[in-house]
């Protein structure tokens, strides 16, 4: 006899909440593709990069200014030819 959604949700539903994150997060990467899969892990790799120090940040209003400067100098340049 199989068991339907709602039996299954009931039971994982009852397990303590750090065994329900572990489902959780089980039941989402049967869900990804190999690609998808692959850039979890780079994802992973380059937060273990900032957290451990390895890398530093860029503070995100440097980033938009840095990007803002780099959109009007590409619109300068494109207008003069």
């Amino acid at each position: 006899m199989s068991r339907n959604y709602e039996e299954i949700l009931e039971d994982a539903l009852a397990l303590p909440v750090e065994e329900r994150g572990h489902l959780a997060e089980e039941l989402y990467d049967s869900t990804l593709t190999d690609e998808e899969r692959a850039l979890e892990e780079e994802w992973d790799r380059r937060a273990e990069d900032l957290i451990s120090g390895k890398v530093k940040g860029i503070p995100a209003d440097e980033v938009i200014e840095e990007a803002r400067a780099a959109l009007r100098n590409a619109r300068r340049v494109s207008s003069t030819r």
